[in-house]
């Protein structure tokens, strides 16, 4: 099964074949329930909010046209689920720990994470210490200016991408981007005046 595409698995779900849905979720669970921590930063609530996710893909899965990739119209059914969590949640409880490869990642910039024998102790606490430093302020953010900065530089999604997750025009996401970049810059100008995104 790993190795049939999506659209073939999407087929055989319809068909009554539940393995072929349950490859669907081992292929994209972990992202999914990343995207959802780094949005509400409550594992037990990201947990629940994937679970939501899948079982609303696995009832819809028959409205998926194929216009779009299945893991574009996947994110759009959990930046969805997670409009929804944010709506309705009268606080927003945040897990002060987060994974030294998230960490990294936002810290470099790059996506990619050096091997932990390149990671000295000192540069693991002034990475906590700058990545603490940076998620406060995205948590600042307005929930849509949050979401593209999270989908576009956490998750890596060209423009077009997010745009098609949180359906809006192009023209809208890069101009929230832009807005969340300079709103992130002055938020970030006292502490860590070097940072660029």
């Amino acid at each position: 099964m790993a190795d049939k595409s999506d659209e073939i698995l999407i087929q055989q779900t319809l068909n009554g074949e539940l393995e072929a849905f349950d490859e669907l979720v081992r292929r994209y669970q972990d992202r999914v329930f990343n995207l959802l921590y780094r949005l509400c930063h409550n594992e037990h609530d990201a947990e629940d909010l994937a679970q939501e996710v899948f079982i609303k893909v696995y009832d819809s899965l028959s409205e998926f046209r194929g216009t779009s990739g299945f893991y574009t119209w996947l994110y759009r059914v959990a930046t969805n689920a997670y409009y929804s969590y944010f709506r309705h949640s009268k606080t927003r409880k945040v897990i002060k720990t987060v994974p030294l490869e998230v960490e990294t990642r936002w810290v470099e910039g790059t996506g990619g994470v050096p091997r932990s024998s390149e990671i000295s102790p000192d540069d693991v606490a002034s990475s906590k210490e700058t990545f603490k430093i940076i998620q406060e302020a995205i948590d600042s953010l307005s929930e849509d200016y949050r979401m593209v900065v999270v989908l576009r530089h956490i998750e890596q999604m060209e423009c077009q991408h997010v745009a098609e997750v949180l359906e809006w025009p192009v023209g809208t996401v890069k101009s929230r981007l832009h807005r969340a970049r300079n709103e992130l810059k002055e938020r970030l100008r006292e502490k860590l005046p070097d940072f660029e995104l």
